[in-house]
């Protein structure tokens, strides 16, 4: 189904369905304008990878993974011609909508919580990268609590030389990193609504919002996506394709494949 706009408002209901268990939707989210209004950001490092991504999928043929783009309202109409024009099919979502939409639903306490998170860091008006990478860190696990299946950063593309990706679900609550000290938030997966420990690791993040807060992950037993080489994850046939500076003059990301800008 193409994201057009006017089916996409025929069907805008379907946004927030509950997916089947296991769930094998798979989430994107941009925090910010897009790259190409904004100086300070990498050209396509918001799209690049929800694109390749979308075009691997469609090429072996699976309609299994769904793929939500999720955006600033504001952004919405721009991301669906994206994404129309490289002919990819993929839903784009805003974020506000999502949480209106689950302030009347049965996770209306979680949603509270995250509006005033948002009223009080004057979301959508980020400035930062810090800001912004914060934000995506709670939203995505707001999401997950929310809407169920994997969260991908739109760094993580798929592996050039894989021939089949394999996002068929996992049976628990699970992340990227190795564990311990190493857990990370730009790969995680849940495997339905209301999971008892995206439950958790959402309150233990909306508690006290800071930047990196990855011991949100610490003594809950969570385990990590396997077959990890580097920053390779095989199993999925994906990899995260970039490294971030945080410097005061540096403070964007950097693609380390320049033919994908």
């Amino acid at each position: 189904m193409w994201d057009k706009m006017a089916k996409a408002e025929r069907n805008e209901s379907n946004i927030f369905f509950q997916a089947p268990e296991p769930s094998q939707i798979i989430h994107y989210a941009w925090i910010g304008p897009p790259t190409y209004q904004d100086e300070g950001a990498v050209p396509g490092h918001d799209v690049d990878g929800p694109i390749q991504l979308a075009q691997k999928l469609q090429r072996q043929r699976t309609r299994k993974n769904p793929i939500k783009f999720w955006c600033i309202k504001e952004h919405q109409h721009y991301y669906r011609n994206e994404f129309l024009k490289a002919n990819v099919d993929i839903q784009v979502c805003a974020i506000e909508d999502l949480l209106e939409q689950e302030l009347k639903g049965n996770l209306a306490e979680a949603a509270q919580q995250f509006k005033e998170y948002k009223k009080k860091i004057n979301f959508p008006k980020l400035t930062t990268v810090t800001q912004r990478i914060t934000f995506k860190d709670g939203f995505s696990l707001f999401l997950l609590l929310t809407q169920s299946g994997y969260f991908l950063d739109t760094n993580v593309v798929p592996i050039q030389n894989k021939e089949l990706l394999e996002f068929n679900g996992e049976k628990y609550f699970t992340t990227s990193g190795r564990g311990d000290s190493s857990w990370d938030f730009f790969l995680m997966y849940s495997p339905r609504v209301k999971d008892p420990t995206a439950m958790l690791v959402y309150n233990r993040w909306i508690e006290k919002p800071v930047f990196s807060k990855t011991d949100v992950f610490k003594d809950v037993n969570i385990p990590v996506i396997p077959n990890v080489f580097g920053s390779v994850y095989e199993s999925l046939g994906v990899e995260k394709t970039s490294y971030r500076s945080y410097t005061r003059t540096l403070d964007h990301f950097y693609w380390l494949h320049p033919d994908r800008v």
